[in-house]
């Protein structure tokens, strides 16, 4: 199991212009891990460390395994944990319990909504 398709051998996402990346949020093209030109595949061989090390998802922290959150934060973004492999860091300046984010927050919400729906479908 992973926490995020970033994390995935096969996962990549297309932009329109055809850069490839690994995220399926943060597209810039400044992330992007190859292009797609009429020649071929173009590598960006310099940016693959980003997607080597799979151990972000299998390592549960104690500040996150009783939380009520982690099924939808994961314990951050796979990407941001390579940006900032200092979890104390993340804690103190970006854990979306402690910081009460908004977007964790809407995420409940709307699953609250879809769940709700599906029930009343039955």
């Amino acid at each position: 199991m992973v926490a995020c398709p970033f994390e995935l051998e096969n996962n990549w996402v297309v932009r329109y212009d055809g850069y490839l990346t690994k995220c399926t949020v943060g597209i810039e093209k400044e992330r992007a891990l190859a292009k797609l030109t009429k020649e071929g595949i173009k590598l960006f061989p310099e940016r693959f460390l980003i997607t080597t090390n799979k151990e972000f998802s299998t390592k549960l922290y104690a500040h996150c395994k009783d939380c009520e959150l982690l099924p939808f934060c994961w314990q951050r973004c796979t990407y941001q944990h390579y940006l900032n492999p200092d979890f104390n860091s993340f804690i103190a300046n970006q854990c979306p319990r402690d910081k009460d984010s908004w977007i964790i927050r809407r995420q409940i919400n709307q699953t609250k909504i879809r769940y709700r729906k599906e029930k009343l479908k039955k």
